[in-house]
């Protein structure tokens, strides 16, 4: 059976992430607020929901 839910997960992961660069490329957001939402929260959700397995 497939992984529905690690798939939702990482996608929303990589969401996250684009629309965080977006931020930073427009100047919304400052590159700091980049690393530690982008490394922090992103890396700890995907890493996380896949570990639980």
């Amino acid at each position: 059976m497939f992984p529905w839910g690690t798939f939702a997960v990482n996608v929303a992961g990589c969401l996250i992430l684009g629309v965080l660069t977006g931020a930073v490329t427009y100047g919304a957001a400052s590159h700091s607020v980049q690393l530690l939402l982008g490394t922090g929260l992103c890396g700890a959700l995907t890493t996380s929901c896949c570990a639980g397995r």
